[in-house]
């Protein structure tokens, strides 16, 4: 199981709080803040992690937060600290997007990735350096049902690893882009 995406709860993670360069090896550190206050009621949901497989309870106890690096936990005005526990719940929106595979993975010509919905919508595509800099942004009609994308060498530019991220209504999945040399 990966993680693919964070869908916003009571908040609104940026794109440079998550660091996704460690997913595939199981830890991604996550870390939220604000300066102003952020009112948060008990049992309301922070964000959703998203999966590339569907979760259930006895996957979930096999995850934790790593206590090593950052502690779990969130502050209150009142000074209090409490501590943050993981819980699965189906989401409406792992029902109307799929995101599969990308294929082949690294690539010299093209990729594809097969994405099925229940929704017309427009897909946002992005390549992403490893640095986190957005480097191209385009968007794709999706029409209900099956479809297929196509990840072109000159949509990437040069050979390399990037982060490719695709955005499809409140969906979103992130994948690892290699492209090599001809």
């Amino acid at each position: 199981m990966h993680a693919v995406g964070v869908q916003p709860g009571a908040i609104s993670l940026q794109e440079n709080q998550i660091n996704w360069m460690f997913a595939d090896n199981g830890l991604l550190p996550i870390s939220w803040n604000s300066e102003q206050k952020k009112h948060v009621e008990a049992g309301e949901v922070l964000f959703y992690l998203l999966t590339d497989r569907e979760v259930n309870q006895d996957i979930v106890s096999k995850m934790a937060f790593n206590e090593g690096r950052i502690r779990p936990e969130i502050y209150l005005a009142s000074g209090e600290t409490k501590n943050l526990v993981l819980e699965s719940r189906e989401s409406d929106i792992a029902k109307q997007v799929v995101f599969k595979q990308l294929l082949p993975n690294p690539f010299t010509d093209q990729a594809t990735v097969e994405i099925d919905s229940t929704l017309d919508a427009e897909l946002q595509i992005e390549i992403i350096s490893l640095e986190g800099k957005i480097l191209t942004t385009k968007m794709s009609s999706m029409q209900k049902g099956h479809n297929l994308l196509r990840i072109t060498k000159e949509m990437v530019g040069q050979p390399g690893v990037y982060n490719l991220r695709l955005t499809l209504g409140s969906a979103s999945r992130m994948y690892k882009l290699i492209l090599l040399n001809n």
